[in-house]
């Protein structure tokens, strides 16, 4: 399979190590991840600066590619491309080729790939249903039904202390929020491009792309998380925002427009990160 892409992208994950199939799976997920989540930031970008444009989301993204020249098959090709992330979150989950262990931290980070993992298929599940269907409107009709997240929490919030899981829950994606915030802080994740390909001035590129990137999806983490604690206290499953809540969470606010902006160039970056991901990151050993 190596001989069947270019080289000159997908480059060894070490100097001197073998391309295997693994680093293809993982490489082609990044691609599709940076991709929706550039598309993301650039939507956001123009509904900061529009008036009368509500805030992005995910499917927002997929209606953008969709309405683009052979956009089913781009669209299709995404969802395949973010069916390889899925793929790589279930090689770290039971293969660990991080060497995270069986420790009670390695197995916290691991859950938190399995978590991540299903996440990721929904959005694959999305997008291809936005391809399958070839209409935007229908498309979002299926998205908007594919997603559920009110309809989930609802169920949950009518079962006894069912408040609890969903605090539970919301307290998670706020601790992943605050992960993000110390990996943007520390530029930990920088160690991935350790023994790469990369040269020096790459590098510098790198690290505040990175930290821009992944401070911007802490933003979005924690507001969602809050959502969700919010909607377990009430009990009112109405509460729940997914990224596009969250966007409209800061536009609502009289200054809510600057921040929406500098929250769509950080998401551009994220894109952008991935795309570094894609075609340096170590795949063997390291941080996600």
């Amino acid at each position: 399979m190596s001989s069947l892409l270019p080289r000159h992208f997908f480059n060894p994950a070490t100097e001197g190590q073998t391309v295997t199939t693994l680093d293809y799976v993982a490489r082609i997920g990044y691609l599709a991840k940076g991709l929706v989540y550039g598309l993301v930031g650039i939507l956001a970008g123009r509904a900061a600066f529009e008036a009368g444009r509500s805030a992005p989301g995910t499917d927002d993204a997929f209606s953008t590619l969709l309405s683009a020249p052979f956009g089913r098959v781009i669209l299709g090709l995404t969802a395949a491309g973010i069916l390889c992330y899925v793929a790589w979150r279930g090689i770290q989950v039971i293969l660990d080729p991080g060497g995270k262990g069986n420790g009670w931290k390695g197995i916290a980070i691991r859950i938190a790939y399995a978590i991540s993992g299903l996440a990721y298929l929904l959005m694959a599940f999305q997008a291809a249903m936005f391809a399958w269907r070839g209409s935007v409107a229908n498309a979002g009709d299926a998205a908007e039904g594919a997603t559920g997240q009110e309809q989930a929490t609802g169920l949950m919030l009518g079962i006894p202390y069912g408040w609890i899981p969903v605090m539970i829950a919301g307290a998670v994606f706020v601790g992943v929020g605050v992960h993000h915030f110390y990996r943007s802080w520390t530029a930990k994740f920088m160690k991935d491009y350790e023994s790469t390909e990369m040269s020096e001035a790459e590098r510098k590129a790198v690290k505040p792309i990175g930290v821009i990137g992944i401070g911007a999806r802490g933003v979005t983490f924690t507001l969602i998380g809050l959502f969700l604690m919010r909607a377990g206290w009430s009990q009112n499953a109405g509460e729940v925002k997914g990224l596009e809540g969250a966007f409209e969470a800061l536009a609502g606010y009289s200054w809510g427009w600057i921040a929406l902006g500098v929250l769509a160039v950080g998401f551009v970056l994220y894109g952008v990160y991935c795309f570094s991901r894609a075609k340096y990151r170590r795949f063997v050993e390291g941080e996600v």
